[in-house]
């Protein structure tokens, strides 16, 4: 199997018009583009969910062969799938009062909030400008529907501890993953149905990559959480403990507390407060020392299974063999 980041020279050829594309966007004139180009471009992500759509999409069209194969608009969508996720991330560093990501200043922290949020609004409407131009409803119609998934998602990350749940872990449980569905699954399910709809994939077919992809941002979301117990702060470029600091519940602490029997410190997190760094420090280390971790890491491993299933009945062939590579890379990355 390939390494999970390092594609073939069809899908690197792609990837690098999407970074093409990013870097034309990002040489808009004044504090604009400096501010696009230190957030996405010098801080540059792994493009994965670019890379899964131009997967799917030459997955998909090397089982439907369909005539209308439109790579200019694949390579568009990719982009503006990135520049979407880019925007939410900027939005999430000011919610967060984030002072890094990416093991870089945040533009929060240089510029202040008010000029973040506007560089996010605008990469958002140029995503939508972006989807528009392709003149694809089903594809404008699933760029619409996760901008509302992830608004929704940050109202309920922000509700997740409130106090009306009653220390109720399957309520808090059934309340995370609707969260991470609204988020992180929801952009990897997208990414997964707009490739297949661009490689000509019928309903079905569309709906069967969906759910691979839901699976797989299950998957990966999980995984996000663990490390933020247990990653290296310099790998992750962000610092460790960061949802405890912000009173944040994940599946490592959800788990935990399953293992738990009566009140201890980890409660903590269910105030809506943040939390004093020794509280923190003694959260990480119960939650390492009760079997949290190993649970999370089970969970995330039965969605992955989930997500291989969906691709095991799929022709066997370079695309494939990458997207079991990322599916396989979810769970056993660092950072």
């Amino acid at each position: 199997m390939p390494s999970p980041l390092i594609f073939s020279q069809t899908i690197s050829q792609d990837l690098s018009r999407v970074e093409e594309e990013l870097k034309r966007f990002a040489s808009e004139p004044g504090i604009l583009g400096e501010t696009i180009n230190h957030h996405i471009i010098k801080g540059k992500g792994k493009l994965l969910r670019p890379a899964i759509m131009l997967l799917v999409g030459r997955l998909q069209h090397s089982v439907s062969h369909a005539s209308n194969w439109d790579t200019n608009s694949l390579i568009t969508l990719a982009a503006s799938i990135e520049l979407f996720h880019s925007a939410t991330l900027l939005l999430d560093d000011v919610i967060d009062n984030a002072k890094t990501r990416r093991g870089i200043p945040t533009v929060n922290s240089i510029w202040g909030n008010k000029i973040a949020i506007l560089v996010a609004d605008y990469c958002l409407a140029k995503t939508f400008n972006w989807v528009i131009e392709t003149k694809m409803l089903k594809v404008t119609s699933i760029f619409s529907k996760i901008a509302l998934e992830v608004s929704k998602s940050e109202i309920l990350k922000e509700g997740s501890n409130s106090p009306c749940m009653n220390n109720d872990l399957e309520a808090i449980k059934k309340a995370y993953y609707s969260q991470i569905d609204s988020r992180t699954a929801s952009l990897f399910s997208a990414s997964c149905q707009i490739g297949s709809i661009i490689g000509g994939g019928s309903t079905q077919e569309r709906g069967s990559f969906g759910k691979f992809g839901l699976y797989l941002g299950r998957s990966f979301q999980i995984v996000d959480d663990i490390l933020d117990f247990v990653g290296e702060e310099e790998q992750l470029g962000k610092p460790i403990g960061n949802d405890l600091q912000n009173g944040r519940v994940t599946l490592p602490t959800i788990l935990t507390l399953e293992t738990l029997a009566g009140d201890n410190i980890l409660w903590g997190i269910m105030q809506p407060k943040k939390l004093n760094p020794s509280f923190v420090k003694e959260g990480l280390q119960i939650v390492k020392s009760s079997g949290g971790i190993e649970k999370a890491y089970s969970e995330a491993q039965k969605w992955k299974e989930k997500a291989m299933s969906v691709l095991n009945i799929l022709p066997d062939n370079e695309y494939r063999e990458h997207l079991k590579g990322i599916t396989e890379y979810s769970v056993q990355r660092k950072k």
